[in-house]
Formats: C-alpha cells, sequence, structure tokens
C-alpha cells in the first residue's frame, strides 16, 4: 500500500475536487470561445489588462518582455519538457512521465486543431484564441506543480516543493503577461490557453491514476 500511495499523481481525498476543477476549466474555455466566436477585437477586460501591460513594454523593456514570451513557444517549451521528462524517468516516475506526454499532446491537440478553427477568433489575422504558447507553457506549469505537491512517502523537503511548484506557475502567468504586453495575444486567449492546460492535466491524471490503480488491484 505503501508503495502504490508514493506513485499516485492525486491523493484519493483529492481527486473530486480535481475532477470538479477539471470541468469548470473546460467550461471557462467553452463560455469565453462563445463568448468570442469568429471574434477580431478586444473585450473591455482585455483592454483593460492590456493598457498596464503595454505601457510597460514600451518603456524600456521591450527585450525583457519578448525573452519572458519567447519561453512559450514550441522550441523552449519541448526543451523544458524534455527536461521534466528525464528527471521524471531518473527517479523512476513513470507515471509522472506519461502524464506530462499525454497532457501536453492532449492539450496541444485540443488547442491547434479543434478551439482555434471551431472559434476563430483572430488578432492581426492569426487565429488567437486560445493561445497556445500560453497552453503550452501552462500545461508544462501544471504537470511540474502535481509532480513536485503530489502524495510522497515522506513531508521531506515539503516546504521547498509547495515553493517550487508555486514558481512553475508563476512563470507560466509571467509569460502569460508578456504575450499581451507585447501584443502577440488578447488577455482572454491566455485565459482560454491556461484553462485548457488545467482541463487536460487534471483529466489526464485522474485518468492515469484509476487505469493504472484498476490494473494493480487486478493483479
Amino acid at each position: 500500500m505503501r508503495e502504490r500511495t508514493e506513485r499516485e499523481l492525486l491523493p484519493p481525498s483529492g481527486r473530486p475536487l480535481a475532477a470538479r476543477a477539471a470541468v469548470a476549466a473546460g467550461l471557462v474555455v467553452l463560455v469565453l470561445g462563445a463568448v468570442f466566436w469568429h471574434g477580431t477585437a478586444p473585450s473591455a477586460v482585455d483592454r483593460a489588462v492590456a493598457r498596464p501591460l503595454t505601457d510597460y513594454y514600451w518603456h524600456g523593456h521591450a527585450v525583457a518582455v519578448l525573452h519572458w514570451a519567447d519561453l512559450g513557444s514550441p522550441g523552449p517549451t519541448f526543451v523544458l519538457a524534455g527536461l521534466v521528462l528525464v528527471l521524471g524517468l531518473a527517479r523512476r516516475r513513470v507515471r509522472g512521465a506519461l502524464l506530462l506526454l499525454l497532457a501536453l499532446g492532449i492539450a496541444s491537440g485540443v488547442t491547434e486543431y479543434v478551439l482555434k478553427p471551431l472559434v476563430h477568433r483572430t488578432k492581426d489575422g492569426v487565429l488567437a484564441y486560445p493561445s497556445g504558447h500560453s497552453t503550452g507553457v501552462f500545461t508544462l506549469a501544471f504537470v511540474v506543480a502535481i509532480l513536485l505537491i503530489g502524495p510522497r512517502r515522506s513531508s521531506t523537503g515539503a516546504v521547498v516543493r509547495v515553493l517550487a511548484a508555486v514558481a512553475s506557475v508563476v512563470v507560466a502567468v509571467v509569460v502569460a503577461a508578456a504575450l499581451v504586453a507585447s501584443d502577440f495575444h488578447y488577455a482572454t486567449d491566455t485565459v482560454g490557453g491556461a484553462g485548457v492546460a488545467l482541463a487536460s492535466v487534471l483529466s489526464v491524471s485522474l485518468a492515469l491514476d484509476a487505469l493504472i490503480d484498476r490494473r494493480r488491484t487486478a493483479r
């Protein structure tokens, strides 16, 4: 029993909350998609969020903002994902490695091949909702958070692990803000990307825990 608990992605007591959070995230994505269906202009919320961020961009911080925005592009995201994958396999976290691969694949596929063509919200003639950059970086951040704060055998280093998990999500938020500041996306595009990421990561986590635990019980 001790070995089984250590390998879980989500604690049994937290799974109902995770399921509700996944559904809520999915609903947010769908509602925003309906609101901005075939849209081309920013909403009042988008304009309010963008104003201070673009001011920051144009007042001597353009280079730094662009570097942060670039972290969400496919190249850096896949490099970071590869690093997380290698570290997970080195620690024999096979379930975590599966979570990373499946969640990234599902979240990216849903964003690029389902939601973007379906919603067809554009910015400067390019499909924008949900933000693919935000989807990738938030998916990676949520996976890292689950691997860091999921069930473990010992509480040693718990504070450090929680802080590292929070930091990974904060980095994703900064990347999303940089995408808005550099005028690559509307703020609601990045919220949609984060929603797809959260729904995908939690859904895959729940499915993997249920599937692998059922197989172990059957054996």
